[in-house]
């Protein structure tokens, strides 16, 4: 592995952002490709990628929206965490709109504060949630700000959920630091995505965005009347009279620039330098570009003498008045369309010179000089756009007429014109709600009448509920287990699946299996075993003497009819190299690789272990029958199989909570098995013989447990998953940059396995239980329904 490989994911996602302040688009991409491949479970890079992409004026529209799609497909899981939607579904009754930013900063505010000042009171609750600095001010009174500052995803989302939000709108899209995560819980009626992305997210939670009345795409995208959105100008602004027309002061036009440095596409770079040549006395005031790389691309792409450029720096440019007072024409940027700069410029009397693309993102800045009569600075081709520019830079009295008349057109126009525009806004939020109710009310009605057969979303879990709580148990099982061979990923119905089981077992005493019946450790042995001359050893890596010796004498204790062997290595490399040290010096027919960490919930645990590995080569508690990629769990539903509980060392204290995570319950036996998780695996020792752990590879202490299971699989051997073995394990385990580099390695080993996660592979039940007796009827229920199958 090269020294870029080693970086970690956030210095190459750091790294990417870095490039894209100095414009530099494919090295850009090729920092956030690295970043994924480093940690393919961070969605920060793809979302920066794929944002960054809308600048590339060369790559197609389709494939920049397969890329939207492919970060739903793999990273929108969290849609499963969605919780039951109890929002009155009355047409007609006052609404509360919540608007999700990253943050509040002044061009955003200038945008959506004259609507959030505009709602009506009498039929809106407004929220705005961001992360507000303690300088954050606003003149909008009326409106929740929450700050959503230092709250991850999971933690803003039950903010929004609380505050019973009917309609979420996304004010920002793909971008570090987005709140995608928040969308993808589904913690609102109606989400829409509107303003500071210009197009389709792609994402399932937001299946709508909002546009203004041109816009010609018409998938996923509702309309406005007319203007996609209005604004607010900084009423500090000098006079339009007081700035000077360049050209009467220098004697030649003078085009100006003042979007970011990530917008500025090789694309639009020819564009220039073909203006340039086609006029070899204008000259560019460009602004917002770092210096060094930045500053020297743009001039050697340009191709002209560098004395034709003026660079401003940020302080020159953004609150003064040096780059309004030092250009003739803006230029807005090609395919990717900058409304902030835009709306600041003509407010400044200066016309801006637009081109409209294939892209969505293309279009904002051409609806608002479409609405002031402006239409011919709006190019339709790079033909158009050029022709365009230099007709308007010889017109000179025509550009001084527009730069003293610019200000009053939007005054008469209507895109300062924030109560129209939020009345549309409203009507439109009015008829997205009403869709919602229509379609609500259709679930209910379903249920109601069917509730056995219909299990599309809320109305079944919202029978089931209702049933559960008015003590009609096997009803309740009967509707939710519908549910959930429609919907296994949705964590609501998981929650009251969890308790319908729970309950119903209570009730059956008799569907529980003989094999549940010893609860707690050190009960006898339940099996009649006939492999009492067997002889075991079970090798564990350990620093910790403490949790060595608890996991030795749990082991002794379940194999006490058996030759047991503990073989301690304290001193281990690696978990590889510790474990093929131990294992050449076993004497057992029957081979153990566990961690330290474990405890063991039946006192026959061990007897029923040997009981399957006189049926297959290989056990283990948890694993898959679909081997994806670098974790077990990325097959997702319904290939992971297996159960686990996670406690604190402690268990065995009066008041211990226990995390009882289930990937799958489908069989009594999985069979089926290519890969095991390593927490836990018991193998004849033949398949250790022949196989034996890879040191070279993988060594350090990941992923050498799915390498060994997995050649074993390809070896022929026969590997399982018994779902009556069930064990503690102190730690639910991590997924760091140090993982993701043995992971890397693990898919270099076997390439044909390095496919996109599963969407739905958070389909685990994880469950907070408060004894493991409650852990025994839940296991009872889902065994006895098949959950997940």
């Amino acid at each position: 592995m090269n020294a870029v490989e080693e970086e970690s994911s956030g210095k190459s996602n750091m790294l990417g952002k870095l490039y894209l302040q100095q414009g530099r688009l494919a090295e850009a991409i090729l920092a956030f490709d690295n970043a994924s491949r480093l940690d393919s479970r961070q969605s920060a890079s793809f979302s920066n990628k794929i944002a960054a992409l809308r600048a590339d004026q060369w790559l197609s529209p389709t494939v920049l929206a397969g890329l939207h799609r492919e970060w739903s497909d793999r990273f929108e899981f969290d849609a499963s965490s969605a919780p039951l939607l109890v929002n009155q579904p009355d047409k007609n009754r006052r609404l509360r709109i919540g608007y999700v930013s990253v943050d509040s900063e002044k061009r955003l505010a200038a945008f959506i504060e004259p609507v959030l000042s505009s709602h009506d009171r009498s039929l809106f609750d407004v929220f705005w949630y961001a992360d507000f600095s303690k300088h954050t001010k606003t003149g909008v009174r009326e409106v929740s700000m929450r700050n959503l500052a230092g709250a991850n995803d999971e933690q803003a989302a039950a903010l929004i959920y609380s505050d019973s939000i009917d309609i979420l709108v996304d004010l920002s899209g793909h971008r570090e630091s987005s709140r995608m995560g928040v969308f993808a819980r589904c913690v609102a009626p109606v989400q829409l995505s509107w303003l500071g992305y210009q197009r389709d997210t792609g994402m399932n939670g937001i299946p709508f965005w909002i546009s203004g009345a041109d816009e010609k795409n018409l998938e996923r995208c509702v309309r406005l009347p007319a203007m996609p959105f209005c604004w607010r100008p900084d009423h500090d602004t000098p006079e339009v009279a007081a700035l000077p027309v360049p050209f009467k002061a220098n004697g030649h036009i003078t085009f100006g620039y003042s979007s970011e440095a990530c917008r500025l596409s090789d694309f639009m770079l020819l564009l220039w330098s073909r203006l340039l040549r086609c006029m070899p006395l204008a000259r560019m005031v460009i602004a917002n570009i770092p210096e060094g790389f930045a500053q020297r691309r743009i001039v050697a792409q340009l191709g002209c003498e560098a004395s034709r450029i003026d660079f401003l720096s940020d302080a020159a440019s953004a609150n003064g008045e040096k780059f309004w007072q030092g250009v003739d024409i803006v230029l807005d940027p090609v395919g990717f369309s900058d409304p902030g700069v835009a709306m600041q410029a003509l407010w400044q009397g200066l016309p801006i010179l637009t081109l409209i693309t294939d892209s969505s993102s293309s279009r904002p800045v051409a609806s608002v000089l479409t609405s002031i009569g402006l239409t011919d600075w709006v190019a339709q081709d790079e033909a158009h756009w050029l022709a365009l520019a230099q007709q308007h830079a010889a017109d000179i009295l025509g550009l001084t007429s527009l730069r003293s008349s610019l200000r009053e057109r939007l005054e008469n126009g209507d895109v300062l014109n924030a109560a129209k525009f939020t009345l549309g806004l409203e009507a439109l939020y009015r008829d997205a709600w009403s869709d919602w109710c229509s379609a609500r009310a259709d679930t209910q009605a379903r249920a109601d009448a069917s509730p056995m057969q219909y299990h599309a979303c809320d109305g079944a879990v919202i029978a089931a509920k209702a049933a559960l709580d008015n003590g009609r148990i096997d009803e309740g099982v009967a509707i939710i287990s519908a549910v959930l061979k429609t919907r296994p990923d949705w964590a609501l119905a998981k929650m009251y699946a969890a308790g319908a089981y729970m309950g119903w077992a209570q009730t059956h005493p008799l569907a529980k299996p003989a094999w549940q019946q010893t609860l707690l450790p050190k009960l006898p042995n339940k099996f009649p075993v006939e492999t009492k001359g067997v002889r075991v050893s079970a090798i564990i890596c350990s620093i910790r003497p403490d949790y060595f010796a608890q996991v030795s004498t749990s082991l002794r204790a379940q194999f006490a009819a058996q030759t047991i062997e503990i073989i301690g290595i304290h001193d281990a490399k690696s978990l590889a190299e510790g474990y093929n040290r131990g294992a050449s010096k076993a004497g057992g027919d029957i081979l153990i690789f566990c961690h330290d960490d474990i405890d063991f919930v039946h006192g026959d645990f061990g007897a029923r272990m040997l009981n399957h590995l006189e049926k297959v080569d290989m056990v283990g508690v948890a694993g898959t029958s679909r081997l994806t990629g670098a974790a077990f769990m990325d097959s997702g539903y319904p290939n992971c199989h297996g159960q686990i509980i996670h406690a604190r060392p402690d268990w065995r204290l009066p008041g211990s909570i226990f995390s009882y995570f289930v990937p799958g319950l489908q069989e009594p036996v999985v069979k089926n098995i290519q890969a095991l998780d390593g927490v836990f695996v018991a193998m004849q020792r033949g398949v250790w013989d022949l196989i034996k752990y890879d040191e070279q590879t993988f060594d350090g202490f990941h992923l050498y447990d799915l390498d060994f299971t997995y050649r074993a699989y390809l070896a022929q051997f026969k590997l399982a998953v018994p779902m009556d073995l069930l064990l503690i394990h102190f730690s639910d385990g991590t997924y760091s940059p140090v993982w993701q580099h043995y992971a890397n390695r693990f898919l270099a080993k076997f390439p044909a396995l390095d496919v996109p996660p599963n969407v739905l592979r958070s389909s685990p039940m994880n469950m907070r239980l408060r004894s493991l007796q409650q852990i025994e009827h839940l296991h009872t229920g889902l065994l006895h329904h098949r959950f997940g199958s």
